[in-house]
């Protein structure tokens, strides 16, 4: 194999570079690099060589138009950093060899550019810092169309470099004042750098500025990827314009490609490109190494989070261009097996199987484990050791009920087989999360698995039931009583204000606000979601998940979402002052806030919001609705009615329902019985009991002056508001649950 270096990097003339271009219609990146390569026969090796030696990534693309953003980025820049701009025609260039013209602008990330070229390594930058471009190799046929574009553009514009600063520092000098700092200390003066010596939007550099001034580290989105490109020379490409082949897509499994967010754009002879959103995620290189079993090397190279999480939900959502683009007999097979969820249960054949039985293999008894939790509606699955023996119980209703118990040996391999799903790794003792899917009956359902160490033997696995292929519930579904119902829908119509859903965990205070978007999802307001997780995918919502590790908390989403023209705004739980004020601001200033708080009934979420530090004139102004529920089980069918005894009218009689004038007086009562469906308990399936405070004038100058408890609640029973436990006693009285589940409800 012939010895790759600089030399056999060809200097061609501007006659080779037509011939080359006007050649270049081969299939692959990798024979279109051979026109400007001496080694024509090895132009893998010369690939790896330019990445290792000099950075330079290759860009697979068949845009002809440079991005317009990008453009802009380079003219400002031009303006900034050149020294001795002059303008170029293609008449200036065809006396000089085609390495010696300039690279041309491909991409952004960030706030930073990406430079490409056909003749690596050329650093001809227009008096740009090329330090500061990530540089990218192109074919000579998307070179030429983009550098035609870019003199284009120049020739339409006046580049006005005496805002160059001949004080401001390389990013070679940045580099080596670096140094001096330890690693989690590097952000802070490279933000402050990017501030003076790169153009951005001002709305990106008062964000940026702000984060500085706040501690905050919350950047704009390709920020971060930028930083480690300015600190560490990170490789960076930018992917939104990338032709990238459906094939590709198909190579790393869909379980990774959820838990890790990682995208293939690239594959040679001997490395495996892939884009991913952080390069110190070294568990997803293990988890790619492994399952992959690759025998080449595997290049991972930062991209914005946000650009990877586009291409992956377009390749998941459109299954019809991944077949129509992919041209080979086994493209229809491939499109459809990245659908295939990771665990599929045949109904019949899960009948039969006797968990046992000593011929049940794991795979099977996961399986039966699986089938039983979800054709009986379980919301979670435990997997545990007790007394020695292994122990699987599913929560249905809101109760854990054990449904098999089995010798020891068989929890380790069921445990295995779940990890191995998971892509967790087998060691007992780290805490980990992970999920998997299930294909059931014609629909996918998510599996949210939490593993928890247990005495440095074992862990304990709990898994969560998500079926997303249940229908969303409308709020004229959900047995509301209609008084409650018009407080509810005059409150979601409000133009602005904050409405405050509060409950434990499990009480169904997602499906409130699913229900809630879905009666205000129309095509004149945008509705921005953040969400952890998205338990349903909403046509017509934007919806964003929150990742920590990607700097997508509620609160710098929620603060980018308010740059972004949002009507309506749905925080999934405000868990910190930040977040708290930040929604009520957002309250006040035009936005309809959606949002889930944990306290023990609606009127103490006041409280609670004071106690995070939000101002009580501005909560006052800011909340029209408090909202509380819990889920209570519903009663089987197979329930009797009765004569009420006298423990059950004393019930009655203390929340006022024998009060002359206040209600009819109850005799009767129903009472659970218990059969096969439901597995005489006597409930099947739970109900939400809500109560509703909407907030008036007179409750808002209590808030201001100090929110007495007491006086809130008593002015709130005045305007409309029922404690939980009275509702749910009405309730009983229509035979949906039983006085017993009620007394669960009792105010505190």
């Amino acid at each position: 194999m012939a010895h790759i270096d600089d030399s056999c990097i060809q200097t061609i003339q501007y006659a080779d570079l037509l011939t080359c271009s006007e050649s270049d219609q081969t299939e692959t990146f990798e024979q279109s690099v051979s026109f400007v390569v001496t080694i024509g026969q090895n132009p893998a090796a010369a690939i790896q060589y330019m990445r290792s030696a000099h950075g330079i990534l290759p860009y697979p693309t068949v845009t002809r138009e440079i991005n317009g953003d990008a453009l802009v980025t380079f003219w400002k820049l031009l303006e900034l950093q050149s020294k001795d701009y002059r303008r170029l025609s293609m008449d200036d260039l065809v006396s000089l060899p085609v390495n010696q013209w300039p690279c041309v602008p491909v991409g952004q990330v960030g706030p930073l550019l990406l430079m490409g070229h056909c003749c690596p390594p050329s650093r001809n930058c227009w008096g740009i810092d090329p330090d500061a471009c990530p540089m990218v190799w192109l074919t000579p046929k998307m070179y030429h169309a983009f550098l035609q574009n870019t003199l284009r553009f120049l020739s339409e514009r006046e580049v006005r470099p005496r805002l160059y600063r001949e004080e401001s520092q390389s990013v070679a000098d940045l580099r080596k004042s670096l140094e001096e700092f330890d690693e989690d200390s590097r952000v802070i003066p490279v933000m402050k750098w990017m501030l003076t010596a790169l153009p951005m939007s001002q709305e990106d550099r008062t964000f940026l500025q702000e984060s500085i001034d706040e501690g905050t580290l919350t950047m704009p989105g390709g920020y971060t990827a930028a930083i480690d490109f300015l600190a560490r020379g990170a490789p960076l490409t930018d992917i939104r314009d990338m032709d990238i082949s459906p094939r590709l897509y198909e190579r790393i499994p869909r379980n990774l490609v959820d838990r890790y967010k990682v995208l293939c754009f690239l594959e040679t002879e001997k490395e495996f490109y892939v884009a991913v959103a952080r390069l110190d995620d070294f568990e997803a290189e293990d988890q790619l190494v492994n399952r992959l079993k690759l025998d080449k090397e595997l290049v991972r190279v930062q991209a914005r989070a946000n650009d990877i999480l586009m291409r992956l939900e377009r390749f998941e959502n459109t299954g019809t261009l991944m077949t129509s683009v992919v041209e080979d007999e086994g493209a229809e097979e491939r499109a459809l097996r990245q659908f295939n969820a990771d665990i599929t249960i045949n109904e019949e054949a899960a009948r039969l199987i006797n968990p046992k039985s000593t011929n049940t293999s794991p795979e099977e008894l996961l399986e039966w484990l699986l089938f039983n939790s979800i054709t009986g509606r379980a919301s979670d699955i435990h997997i545990e050791q007790y007394r020695e023996q292994a122990r699987f119980r599913t929560r249905i209703d809101g109760e854990l009920t054990t449904i098999y118990s089995g010798p020891i040996k068989i929890l380790m391999p069921v445990v295995a087989i779940i990890k191995n799903h998971c892509n967790m790794t087998l060691n007992n003792n780290d805490a980990q999360d992970g999920r998997f899917s299930v294909k059931f009956a014609g629909r996918i359902i998510d599996a949210r698995v939490s593993a928890i160490p247990w005495r440095k033997k074992f862990q304990k696995i709990t898994i969560r039931i998500l079926d997303k292929g249940s229908n969303i519930r409308s709020l004229e579904d959900m047995g509301l009583p209609t008084k409650q119902l018009k407080i509810f829908q005059n409150a979601i119509n409000m133009p602005q204000g904050m409405i405050v859903v509060t409950g434990p965990t499990g009480s169904g205070k997602s499906t409130t606000l699913y229900a809630a978007m879905q009666a205000v999802n129309k095509g004149n307001v945008n509705i921005q979601t953040i969400e952890d997780p998205i338990e349903y995918e909403m046509e017509g919502l934007n919806q964003t998940q929150v990742d920590p590790n990607q700097d997508l908390t509620f609160l710098s989403v929620l603060r980018r979402i308010l740059r972004a023209d949002p009507d309506i705004i749905m925080v999934g739980e405000i868990r910190d002052k930040e977040t708290a004020v930040t929604a009520a601001e957002a309250a006040l200033t035009g936005h309809l806030i959606l949002t889930t708080l944990h306290s023990l009934d609606s009127i103490r979420a006041i409280g609670r919001l004071l106690a995070m530090g939000v101002q009580s004139y501005m909560l006052a102004d800011s909340l029209i609705l408090l909202h509380a529920q819990r889920l209570v089980r519903r009663l089987c069918r197979c329930r009797k009615e009765d004569v009420m005894t006298p423990e059950i009218e004393d019930i009655y009689r203390q929340e006022g329902f024998y009060e002359s004038g206040s209600d009819a007086i109850p005799h009767k009562s129903f009472y659970k019985r218990g059969c096969a469906e439901c597995f005489s308990t006597g409930y099947r399936g739970r109900v939400a009991i809500m109560e509703m405070a909407p907030v008036n004038d007179a409750m808002r100058d209590v808030i201001i002056n100090g929110a007495d408890s007491a006086k809130l609640f008593n002015l709130a029973v005045a305007n409309q508001y029922e404690p939980m436990l009275r509702v749910g006693l009405r309730k009983a009285l229509s035979g949906a649950t039983s006085v017993e589940e009620c007394l669960r409800l009792r105010r505190t």
